[in-house]
């Protein structure tokens, strides 16, 4: 049995409006995620890097006290 025509204009652009909408919320829940992923990676970079001038700056120090000592 045929399914009775409904206007087709006003369903496919309500289908096409509905769907550029969904489109637009994952895109923008996407960018959210992503912005989220890389102040992630930048704190941890800002950490790394933080912490591996902590250890040269105490090898610094160890090297300027054993060269001390040695003298």
């Amino acid at each position: 049995m045929l399914a009775p025509k409904i206007s087709l204009s006003v369903k496919n652009n309500g289908v096409l409006a509905n769907k550029k909408r969904i489109e637009s919320a994952l895109l923008f829940h996407l960018v959210m995620e992503l912005d989220y992923f890389l102040q992630k990676q930048i704190k941890r970079e800002r950490y790394v890097n933080s912490q591996s001038h902590l250890k040269v700056n105490a090898l610094k120090q160890c090297s300027i006290k054993s060269v001390r000592t040695a003298s």
